[in-house]
């Protein structure tokens, strides 16, 4: 963090002792000074001006070169130190062949804002790499040697240009989070049962739909699961930007409204979606399936793609399963007894999709779910076996179609049962209605407790209900640790959310504001805000409370 610029000064050779050297946030353009220093072990050069980089170092063991205008990375010899890369938020479009030999005993890569619309096949050389992350990349495909990486644990390819998985990726079997969220997946890669090829046996211009794992792959009848028999897929969009809004359009259009029939809950052999048949085929399957990421993967990130219901054939053979998020697909339908498979999952995101229903037998044994996100589908109500869920804490259910009488408790969704909830979000449920109850429909509390109320909610910290009719006075009072939201989303013309978010330790964080008319003599002057609290043991935050409050 200086004004060093161009070459750094040839004085650095005789630096023979050296074994870090953080140089970051300058203006350097060269730094082959350094290249052959005999003890250096780490070397932070990131926020540079360096476009090309080629060298060999003795005993390097991390290597930063991120955001720097890197077009050009070599290492001359191997550099079996080497352990850690990072050249994020650089120029890179490829990597020779000739580096991944090169790196051999590299554990973590870094490529994140980068050219790459391919990864060399020689990606499966890095045995020992452990966490590897490539975002926001216009990575087109993905080579089918990535099942080489054995010891991978943490693979992040967000926001790239995926629009499928090779079949080869089951095979990490130490994987415990894939995030592949914001690409255009249409399918979750099926196991084939094939293991990848060692990366010298695929040419640099093999494609994953020509590797013979692919070309085998299993019948869905041999994994126990529904076959493809008419499942009735809709076509996809060649163009990324516009495919989301016209596939849920086309849905939307359907000559009566009525939802095309579910891909995930009609063919499995014994009636039931995610039950596997326990027959030979499926004992052998059992046995293959135990070498691949089935039994690690912890965390899926799924968001925003195109995937459809059959996702969760590939997804019931993940039984380890803490967080799953396929918010934002075109899912309209849960298969029964799906859930049951995923008995440790906590946190559970299926916002922005066409969801009507749960499987309600299902929620009985989910006893681990904290997390519940359903914002943005088409709910009109929620199975009262939602109270069993009994450690839930965050619920989100805003800008859905629910209309029910909240008091109808045997049959119907009642926060009042859930204790342990410290977000719920009712926002943006227009049709919905929280009035005191008439004694003709029943009685207005169950052992004491009022049900239109939320008294039985200790925990509570955040309560959005903008946009609900809401005509009983058992709301609960803010202070610096509750946010109640009951206002309308229209400020004036301009509509709005709640951004009032949990931080650590489950305590409020962020506080939004909202002033629709700041000056009296000016309709068009509105002030929005935000407030970052701080985690406090104590609890939450009262200097962004206050601010809030006195801002304006």
């Amino acid at each position: 963090n200086n004004r060093l610029t161009g070459t750094l000064d040839e004085s650095f050779q005789k630096l023979i002792n050296i074994k870090e050297i953080d140089a970051r946030f300058n203006q350097l353009t060269n730094v082959d000074s350094v290249m052959h220093l005999p003890r250096l072990e780490k070397l932070a050069l990131g926020h540079n001006a360096i476009a090309k980089f080629k060298g060999s170092f003795p005993r390097l063991q991390m290597l930063e070169l991120d955001h720097c205008p890197i077009t050009q990375f070599e290492l001359d010899t191997p550099v079996t130190t080497l352990t850690y890369l990072n050249i994020a938020s650089a120029k890179l479009v490829q990597f020779k062949d000739s580096l991944f030999d090169n790196m051999p005993n590299l554990t973590k890569l870094i490529l994140d804002k980068n050219h790459f619309v391919s990864l060399s096949p020689h990606i499966g050389k890095l045995r020992f790499l452990e966490y590897f992350s490539m975002t926001k990349n216009p990575l087109s495909s993905l080579p089918p040697t990535i099942g080489c990486l054995t010891e991978l644990r943490y693979l992040n390819l967000r926001e790239c240009n995926l629009s499928s998985l090779p079949s080869e990726i089951w095979f990490c079997l130490k994987l415990e989070t894939l995030n592949v969220s914001s690409n255009i997946l249409d399918t979750f890669p099926k196991y084939s049962g094939q293991p990848p090829l060692p990366p010298g046996e695929y040419s640099t211009s093999t494609t994953p739909a020509a590797t013979p794992g692919l070309s085998h792959a299993p019948s869905y009848e041999n994994m126990g699961a529904i076959d493809e028999e008419g499942d009735g897929r809709r076509p996809s969009t060649s163009s990324p930007g516009a495919g989301r809004k016209n596939s849920m359009m086309s849905n939307v259009s359907t000559a009566g409204g009525a939802r095309k029939a579910s891909t995930a809950s009609r063919n499995y052999p014994d009636g039931s979606a995610v039950t596997m048949r326990k027959d030979s085929k499926d004992s052998n399957f059992s046995q293959r399936i135990t070498t691949t990421f089935a039994g690690s993967l912890r965390n899926l990130y799924l968001a925003d793609n195109r995937l459809e219901d059959d996702v969760f054939r590939e997804l019931s053979y993940l039984p380890e399963l803490r967080v799953l998020n396929l918010s934002y697909n075109d899912l309209t339908e849960l298969p029964h007894g799906i859930l049951k498979r995923w008995q440790l999952l906590t946190d559970l995101y299926l916002s922005g999709n066409e969801l009507s229903s749960l499987p309600s037998d299902d929620l009985e044994e989910t006893s681990n779910l904290r997390t519940l996100h359903l914002n943005a589908n088409r709910f009109q109500v929620l199975p009262a076996e939602l109270c069993k869920v009994s450690k839930l804490s965050v619920l989100d259910v805003g800008s859905n179609s629910l209309k029910y009488n909240v008091s109808n408790w045997p049959y119907d969704w009642n926060w009042n049962w859930n204790h342990n909830l410290k977000y719920l979000n009712f926002s943006g449920n227009k049709r919905l209605e929280i009035k005191p109850n008439i004694a003709a429909l029943g009685p207005p509390a169950v052992n004491g407790t009022d049900l239109t109320g939320f008294s039985s909610l200790p925990h509570l910290r955040v309560l959005g209900l903008m946009d609900v009719t809401l005509t009983t006075k058992t709301v609960p009072e803010e202070d610096e640790d509750r946010r109640v939201r009951t206002s309308a989303s229209l400020a004036g013309s301009l509509m709005y959310g709640m951004a009032d978010y949990l931080g650590n330790d489950d305590h409020l964080s962020i506080i939004d504001m909202m002033v629709p008319q700041l000056r009296h003599d000016d309709n068009m002057d509105t002030l929005v805000g935000m407030f970052d609290g701080q985690a406090r043991s104590g609890g939450g935050s009262k200097v962004a409370k206050f601010l809030h409050e006195n801002f304006t």
